[in-house]
């Protein structure tokens, strides 16, 4: 997946308040399911330890209306880490 897409899908994802506030990091790995530049499905394919963490990421991941990727299927991890 080119970087730029990449950027432009992870400026979707919010790191949850309530998850800054306890520390929690992680990393998650999606599974984007496009097609039409639409995503039909999000599946999680390895947790952040956290399900509030994940739930943000599917969220941010679903709330996608258009993207400029061909039919396919499209690894995607997300990265939540305290600055």
């Amino acid at each position: 997946m080119p970087q730029d897409i990449q950027k432009h899908i992870l400026a979707q994802v919010h790191y949850p308040m309530q998850a800054r506030r306890r520390g929690w990091q992680g990393r998650a790995e999606f599974q984007l399911n496009v097609y039409q530049q639409s995503i039909h499905a999000v599946t999680l394919l390895a947790s952040t330890g956290h399900p509030i963490l994940d739930r943000a990421a599917r969220r941010g991941l679903a709330s996608l209306s258009r993207i400029p990727l061909s039919n396919g299927l499209y690894r995607m991890p997300v990265v939540f880490r305290l600055q």
